[in-house]
């Protein structure tokens, strides 16, 4: 998807509650030099950040081990003056990492750190972009739970980073996590293998889906993320949950049912009689620790 420019950058943003001691502005320096020594000590422990992807314009591309990381091509840190909206910023950040590429994908792993931070405030804003063959959504979830441990780990042995350092990778060999069904048996029924090839060869006179979104045609470009936010309270968000686990579905369910009532109230029925939703879903925390592969631990090893 990513060399067919359909699908660019997935991101997770997560803010931070600075100390005092790192929140003044005659802190900065200190400030950089503990997030990036954070951000060393989490990339060192998650392998897939370390390697790039060699050949990927083939039928069969495959990962490259590198020998060092440049961290000025990979992180970012941008100071806000008081006058500054916060808010108006990180959008239009948001917007501008999820629309960038990622150049030299036999070089560079593929992946981004943005850091934001308005003087006089404790707040510390930190958007993890990365190229999906990297990375699946959990990965996000893992990378920042890192992160986070890693800002509060008291270190005797401080990597001390500047904005134009070079981290030098073990030279063993990564170990990346393994195609899913070297994990764990994936069972195919007789039926679900028959559907899928109808759905893959049947011929072209039954092809026609009523929920084939003609309405919505693909542009491929201009490639430009649209992006809006809303917030929901805890006490609201709980209520919510509740609802859904009544109800027996999630809260991606719920999110489904909301932009199937939105999208059927502004079209008309002969334009899109039939919706379709597909949801992906993490596989890995199904999984129980392997013999085989020891290091994978499905919570908390980043991969896709």
């Amino acid at each position: 998807m990513y060399v067919l420019d359909q699908y660019r950058g997935t991101s997770v943003s997560c803010r931070f509650v600075l100390p005092r001691s790192l929140a003044s502005q005659d802190s900065r320096l200190k400030l950089v030099n503990t997030v990036q020594a954070a951000i060393v000590h989490t990339v060192l422990q998650n392998p897939v950040l370390q390697v790039a992807i060699f050949d990927a314009n083939s039928k069969r591309p495959s990962w490259i081990q590198l020998e060092n990381l440049e961290l000025t091509r990979h992180v970012e840190w941008q100071f806000l003056n008081h006058s500054v909206d916060f808010e108006d910023v990180s959008r239009e950040t948001t917007v501008s990492q999820l629309d960038a590429t990622y150049p030299e994908l036999e070089k560079r792993p593929g992946w981004k750190i943005f850091i934001l931070h308005q003087l006089g405030t404790d707040i510390l804003e930190v958007l993890f972009t990365w190229n999906h063959p990297h990375c699946d959504g959990m990965s996000g979830k893992i990378f920042t739970e890192c992160l986070f441990q890693n800002l509060n780990a008291k270190r005797n042995d401080d990597i001390s980073q500047d904005l134009d350092s070079m981290i030098r990778l073990p030279e063993s060999t990564p170990r990346l996590p393994p195609p899913i069904e070297e994990l764990t048996k994936l069972p195919v029924e007789p039926l679900f293998a028959l559907k899928s090839l109808w759905e893959e060869y049947r011929p072209q006179m039954f092809s026609r889906s009523l929920s084939q979104a003609n309405w919505a045609p693909i542009r491929t470009s201009p490639y430009k993320t649209q992006f809006r936010v809303f917030t929901v309270d805890n006490a609201t968000l709980a209520k919510v949950l509740t609802a859904c686990r009544e109800q027996k579905t999630t809260l991606t369910g719920l999110l489904h049912g909301l932009i199937l009532v939105s999208l059927a109230s502004h079209l008309e029925e002969n334009a899109a009689p039939a919706f379709e939703s597909i949801t992906a879903i993490d596989l890995l925390r199904f999984l129980s620790p392997t013999t085989s592969y020891p290091w994978i631990q499905p919570k908390r090893t980043m991969g896709n």
